[in-house]
């Protein structure tokens, strides 16, 4: 506190606390441990971020009706759905406005940033109790389920999650932090993933593994019939507590929604393709049974914000709220954190759903396939599979051409590759004056063996016939001699006639030898 008291006092940033969100004291608290200079420093450029944020929040009140009206139009004309609600102005809703921001709030005045070690003690005589057996867990009393008739213009059609969390997290302050009062249930919460690796300890490798689940679709927790996550030690809330028309009587447990495509095209079923993947919270009173109870899920994140307004749901006998939230972040680190990285997963899931929507408002004329226009989407399995749930009857006949492939899959390139029966030829660039006799290529294989014994024979042959035919000259040389010396006049036709002879028989023998050597390497 003393920091941020530093920060307002200095008058630089007026709108400090006004625009001060949860997500944005939880990026700067992962720099308390490590020296208290970042701290400050972290906290200075959050200051000067939040006054620009301040100007981009005024717009997006002001434009954001038009947005979302514009954006329902383009999925509701996709669908075949009428659009003559959104035509005309909405009906004026007497609403609570949302508390001001800008006075104190009362945890700020009364709780600081450290636990005192009394309240340390506390704490840990609490976690001690609620892991010493499954039957000491933390359970609210049970609360009388409240059932209540919708009013007539209390029907909210909206579906298109586009605001800002920001404008999510000054909404719900007039609804007491219940977002799923809120006028459609598909907004987050407003906690980004760094304030979520935050207050439940996630690492950053947890939460690349987080984004890489999310493309490739896999689901561990999708549907009734698969395992639910259920905390051994601290259960979570009975749903009546987080919504008094829900149930109270069991303890729930959290799935996933499943993949798969809307039952018709109605806009009941467009409201709810946009929480593909999303955890949410729901009883297990059909779970023995079979009869599935009256109350309806809550998603995960909407609980959480609410059990973070309202720690004291889950430990209303503790002495303050600074020790309840601290037991909260405890429990959210341990038996609580695969549902936070099922959360984590979801929100990787809707930010590729929100970059289709972008796309769509440049052009809505676009279908299932142009409308991934990043072409690192065709190699997962999930951007796919979500283009064609949110524009169904938008899906072109024809495939596209690069189908879909995971990364397990992909192609190897610049893979070298050899076709059967072709020797293989080695191309390397070489320099004369660099070249070594070592560096050179071995010589391509022999494509039949020979038998080095025959080969040497081979070899021998045309010499020995040589040696013969250079014999022979010598002794018709000197014949032809004698013979001219006794008759002049024949001297010159018989050297020429030998001659002759003598070379058109070493023509013959080079011949011979060279066919030889030559079948002898080409032959099959």
């Amino acid at each position: 506190m003393a920091a941020i008291r530093v920060v307002w006092d200095s008058g630089r940033f007026p709108h400090f606390f006004e625009m001060l969100g949860f997500s944005d004291l939880a990026v700067p608290a992962n720099s308390w441990d490590r020296s208290e200079g970042e701290f400050r420093n972290e906290l200075d450029q959050i200051a000067a971020k939040l006054e620009i944020r301040r100007v981009e929040y005024a717009r997006e009140c002001v434009e954001l009706p038009a947005r979302i009206a514009a954006v329902e139009r383009i999925f509701l004309n996709a669908w075949g759905l009428s659009d003559t609600h959104i035509r005309g102005p909405a009906p004026s809703r007497a609403r609570r406005g949302p508390a001001n921001a800008t006075q104190p709030r009362r945890e700020l005045r009364s709780q600081a940033l450290e636990v005192r070690q009394e309240e340390m003690m506390e704490m840990e005589q609490a976690i001690i109790a609620i892991n010493a057996s499954a039957a000491a867990r933390v359970t609210p009393p049970r609360r009388m389920r409240r059932y209540t008739a919708a009013e007539p213009g209390s029907q909210f059609t909206t579906f298109a999650p586009l605001a800002s969390e920001r404008w999510v997290e000054h909404t719900c302050q007039g609804y007491m932090h219940a977002i799923c009062k809120m006028d459609t249930f598909n907004h987050l919460s407003p906690m980004t993933i760094k304030a979520l690796q935050f207050i439940a300890g996630v690492s950053d490798e947890e939460a690349l593994r987080c984004q890489e689940i999310a493309l490739d679709g896999s689901l561990e927790h999708a549907g009734r019939t698969s395992k639910s996550i259920e905390p051994t030690d601290l259960s979570f809330s009975p749903m009546s507590y987080l919504d008094p028309d829900n149930c109270g009587d069991t303890s729930p447990g959290c799935w996933q929604k499943g993949i798969k495509q809307p039952p018709n095209l109605q806009l009941r079923s467009l409201r709810k393709v946009w929480s593909t993947r999303r955890p949410y919270l729901k009883c297990q009173c059909g779970k023995d049974s079979h009869v599935d109870c009256a109350g309806g899920p809550i998603w995960f994140d909407h609980a959480l914000w609410f059990l973070l307004a309202h720690p004291d749901i889950l430990f209303l006998n503790m002495s303050s709220v600074r020790v309840q939230t601290s037991m909260l972040f405890h429990f959210l680190r341990t038996s609580w954190k695969p549902t936070i990285l099922d959360y984590i997963t979801f929100i990787n899931i809707r930010h590729v759903m929100m970059g289709f929507v972008k796309n769509l408002e440049q052009d809505d004329t676009l279908d299932a396939e142009t409308v991934m226009k990043d072409q690192r989407l065709w190699d997962y399995k999930l951007p796919p599979t979500l283009a064609k749930i949110i524009l169904r009857t938008r899906i072109p006949a024809r495939r596209r051409s690069i189908s879909p492939r995971t990364r397990t899959q992909r192609r190897v390139r610049n893979e070298q590759v050899q076709i059967p029966g072709q020797g293989r030829l080695n191309f390397q660039p070489i320099r004369a004056e660099h070249a070594a006799q070592q560096d050179l290529p071995p010589p391509p294989p022999l494509r039949r063996q020979v038998n080095e014994a025959e080969d040497a024979q081979r070899i021998q042959r045309p010499a020995q016939e040589q040696e013969a035919q250079v014999e022979q000259r010598s002794t018709n040389t000197a014949s032809n001699r004698r013979r001219e010396h006794d008759d002049p006049s024949q001297g010159s036709s018989s050297v020429t006639s030998a001659h002759l002879q003598d070379t058109r028989t070493t023509t013959r023998a080079a011949a011979a030898a060279a066919g030889e050597r030559n079948s002898s390497i080409f032959a099959p």
